[in-house]
């Protein structure tokens, strides 16, 4: 006598097998929770990078403008920044370029004809 399948014996506990077709929803829920913490930590950490970034490029920004306008007055011996037109909150600037002085106008800052900075509207380092 040939038995195809085995049978568990009389009075012995059946063990239920779990189908192999997927993952639970108790278990689909905890590894979403899971990806969520890891989310917002990483969230988190990158904010706090660019917000350094940021004040960094700001206060950098802001130093090399101070000493390309301390470098004007003291190789043109004056205490005003010529402007140039239209009069806008760039003329000083341009009146920088123009004496090669810096390379391009900022994009943070507005220099005023006394050479004091200004933080541009809407700029990041206001």
């Amino acid at each position: 006598m040939k038995f195809t399948e085995s049978h568990p014996a009389v009075g012995s506990p059946q063990i239920e097998e779990r189908s192999p077709e997927g993952f639970s929803f108790v278990e689909l829920l905890i590894v979403i929770t899971i990806i969520g913490i890891l989310t917002t930590i990483v969230v988190v950490g990158v904010r706090g990078v660019t917000d350094r970034g940021t004040e960094s490029t700001c206060a950098q920004e802001r130093r090399v403008v101070a000493t390309a306008v301390e470098s004007y007055f003291a190789s043109h011996e004056v205490d005003r920044l010529p402007g140039l037109p239209p009069v806008d909150g760039d003329q000083f600037e341009r009146g920088l370029v123009s004496a090669s002085v810096i390379r391009d106008v900022s994009a943070f800052y507005d220099v005023s004809a006394d050479g004091s900075l200004v933080p541009e509207t809407g700029s990041p380092c206001s």
